[in-house]
């Protein structure tokens, strides 16, 4: 299971972002990105609004606990966040919601062999810097003032050695 530990009044509670929970906060919200506008102020709504979504998540990820063979515990509801949750419990519900969600979206790509893909591997071998030092071209050696060095270095050129008007060459 994929889920967030939150722990809130000395009691852990692991808020899973799974299909239900999904479901259950676009009928309250409508939707995941609607849910995360609401609880984002500081006000009495959005603390209500935190609270319910809170008490989604963790139902959700106190079943699938329950489901895996873990001990049962008791599942809260939004009125009882509202009521422990205290003044410092309210950022860490805050940053915990997104990280579920995050989580529940998130999936893993496990590989089924070994296999490496050759091409793959060559183009990325072709991303990496050329680790050869910089060369001049031909046998000119010019003076560039500030105004070019400044153009040369937007343009992505690389300094390769600075000679000076007045260092007597």
């Amino acid at each position: 299971m994929k889920a967030v530990k939150l722990t809130l009044s000395g009691t852990e509670h692991y808020l899973a972002f799974n299909g239900e929970a999904m479901f259950d906060i676009h009928d309250a919200f409508g939707g995941a990105q609607a849910l995360l506008e609401d609880i984002a102020p500081n006000t009495k709504d959005a603390f209500a609004s935190l609270c319910k979504a809170v008490a989604i998540l963790a139902q959700q990820g106190e079943l699938v606990r329950r489901d895996l063979g873990c001990d049962p515990q008791r599942i809260y509801t939004a009125d009882d966040f509202r009521r422990f949750a205290m003044p410092e419990d309210i950022l860490a519900m805050k940053q915990a919601i997104p990280q579920a969600i995050t989580l529940g979206f998130g999936r893993e790509i496990v590989p089924e062999n070994d296999e490496v893909d050759l091409g793959l591997a060559e183009l990325n071998q072709k991303k990496r810097p050329d680790p050869r030092p910089l060369h001049t071209h031909g046998d000119t050696v010019g003076v560039i003032g500030a105004r070019d060095a400044f153009s040369a270095a937007r343009a992505g050129l690389r300094h390769v050695r600075a000679l000076f008007k007045n260092a007597g060459l």
